[in-house]
């Protein structure tokens, strides 16, 4: 009997232990979160300030908010993605919220074009800033290729990422696209389509206003299927056809397919490629500039010249020019010059949205 009352007892105070120190543990608790509240609500504050200083400058939003809890103390931590503009120095941005906040960075990670750091404010980690530099960026199309196997060759050598648009059905059309890939440059299709002028013809088997839907479909197909290892397409020529709600649904019904993207040439002002490309969520990029209207050396410099302006103040242009040794020639020779301002050469895959 007594054995039983003791080990009653002792049973009793074990468990009268754990009752006082679940207790504990939940007013220890119930106070840190009720001590915290100043906390957060200052990390708030902080937020919301940061974004007011930034937010003329940069593109910035939040990312996620984690509530931190130690040694007593609860915080908020949010982490914010800036997108910066290639003209404004990262450091600037870090040494205006050190002005303002008298924050702490420590550098986590960092790439080309990105950095990654934990800010801290009284020792407390509130924030995690995902730095992002817009770098400027420019993808230049050669059109017209499929007739000259040596240039294709040239352009591997300029040793940046470009775009090939090869026309279907020529004698180097699949030789030139197959040598093109295996020199890292991309590929497209440059399908022949109907201009506004009927006395140029615009190539074999071009999709014209008066085919059916079935056999704009069928021609679209055979040009893919004729060129491989293409990202895209975009039109030769194509000034009619372009401006032709039908005819463009059935030709970017098919890229839907293939899942291709499409650059509208911009042969025409009244195109309709873009709505219906956006209507039917197509990858759809613009082409900007025209690099050689003129087979002029000095000429194409010049645009070269105006195209390193506008791709600084668009950020992102899709420029074209055609398959001649002159073109190839100014644009080698320009290279640097966009390396110098700030400038990546991409590919059009990159570009289009």
């Amino acid at each position: 009997m007594r054995k039983f009352r003791y080990n009653f007892t002792v049973a009793f105070i074990v468990w009268l232990m754990i009752v006082f120190f679940i207790g504990l543990f939940l007013n220890f608790t119930f106070f840190v979160k009720w001590f915290g509240k100043s906390y957060i609500s200052l990390c708030d504050d902080l937020q919301t300030e940061v974004i007011k200083l930034l937010y003329e400058k940069v593109d910035i939003k939040p990312v996620s908010s984690l509530i931190k809890t130690s040694n007593g103390i609860v915080w908020k931590q949010t982490t914010f993605e800036l997108q910066v503009p290639y003209d404004i120095k990262i450091s600037y941005i870090i040494n205006e919220l050190k002005r303002k906040f008298e924050f702490n960075f420590k550098l986590l990670k960092e790439e080309k074009g990105y950095k990654k750091y934990l800010v801290s404010y009284n020792k407390l980690p509130i924030q995690i800033l995902d730095i992002y530099l817009k770098i400027p960026k420019v993808a230049v199309i050669f059109d017209d290729v499929g007739e000259n196997i040596e240039l294709v060759k040239e352009i591997s050598k300029l040793n940046i990422p470009v775009t090939v648009s090869v026309l279907p059905f020529l004698l180097y059309s699949k030789k030139s696209a197959v040598l093109a890939r295996e020199n890292n440059i991309e590929v497209m299709l440059h399908l022949p389509m109907e201009p506004h002028d009927s006395d140029v013809p615009p190539g074999i088997h071009a999709i014209t206003t008066e085919m059916p839907d079935d056999e704009i479909i069928k021609w679209t197909r055979e040009s893919i299927q004729n060129i491989p290892y293409i990202r895209g397409i975009n039109n030769h020529m194509g000034s009619k056809a372009t401006e032709d709600k039908r005819v463009m649904r059935a030709v970017l019904g098919v890229a839907k397919y293939y899942n291709l993207y499409f650059v509208d040439s911009r042969t025409s002002s009244k195109s309709v490629v873009l709505k219906i490309a956006k209507e039917m969520e197509i990858p759809i990029g613009l082409n900007q500039w025209y690099l050689d209207n003129k087979n002029n050396i000095e000429y194409i410099k010049d645009r070269l010249e105006q195209l390193i302006k506008i791709v600084l103040d668009k950020g992102e242009v899709i420029a074209i020019g055609h398959f001649r040794y002159k073109t190839i020639k100014a644009f080698k020779d320009y290279i640097a010059k966009f390396k110098d301002n700030g400038i990546d050469f991409v590919y059009v895959s990159e570009i289009v949205k």
